[in-house]
């Protein structure tokens, strides 16, 4: 399918992640590696940027995580379009520093929150940090990346919000009720449909979030997870 048709083709509804923990996971020994540029796929690593604990200047993703992102970059090539990545693998001092600073961004906003309210609330866009076998945190399985399009000059192009607008307009599917014939609407669609075509699936709430093998993708896709936690080589 071309670029131009997958900018007409809106997005679907898309199947949520709830009770995403209790996807089994089918552990693969496919290693993880680091994430190499080249024309159409980019890195940018927000986190290293923000000088995060623990972040890292390299990206890392699984052995089939790396191929698929090639795959898709080079799907977009003949529009003059690529892939620009801002995290993958995370470690979890990264994942514990944005889930700290979110659940206090909350807690002042909702005072009359209780405890579970606020986990529950926080977790909508920043998973419990967990090196847990059974339910490792999405990223800390080197299955999830966050990324955006590019031109091929590496200049990103509008989606409607800022990486990690932790807001309602972030949804996936969001441009289509409110803007499907903005620019940023035709982006959101042209990244989910590269993306999903080479096996991605999105996580609904968040435009810029893919899975592939982890417990995420297990659970829209209605498979196993292949991905348990990972550590870096």
């Amino acid at each position: 399918m071309s670029v131009a048709t997958w900018a007409d083709q809106p997005i679907p509804a898309l199947r949520g992640v709830d009770d995403w923990r209790r996807v089994p996971i089918i552990a693969s020994s496919e290693p993880l590696v680091q994430l190499a540029a080249s024309e159409g796929l980019r890195c940018d690593p927000q986190y290293w940027q923000q000088q995060r604990p623990g972040a890292l200047p390299a990206l890392w993703v699984r052995q089939a995580v790396a191929l698929r992102l090639t795959q898709a970059a080079a799907s977009l090539a003949s529009a003059n379009l690529g892939l620009l990545v801002w995290d993958a693998w995370r470690p979890l001092s990264v994942q514990q520093s944005l889930y700290d600073e979110f659940a206090s961004q909350l807690q002042q906003a909702h005072p009359e929150w209780d405890a579970a309210r606020l986990a529950s609330e926080t977790q909508v866009f920043v998973s419990l940090p967990s090196s847990n076998q059974r339910h490792p945190s999405p990223h800390y399985t080197g299955g999830a990346v966050d990324l955006t399009l590019m031109t091929l000059d590496g200049q990103p192009l509008p989606l409607g919000t800022d990486f990690d607008a932790f807001t309602p307009a972030a949804a996936t599917g969001f441009l289509e009720q409110h803007d499907h014939a903005s620019a940023a609407c035709r982006h959101r669609r042209i990244l989910f449909h590269a993306l999903a075509a080479v096996g991605f699936t999105n996580y609904p709430d968040e435009w810029w979030h893919f899975d592939y093998g982890n417990q995420f993708w297990g659970r829209i896709s209605g498979q196993s997870a292949r991905y348990g936690p990972a550590n870096l080589p």
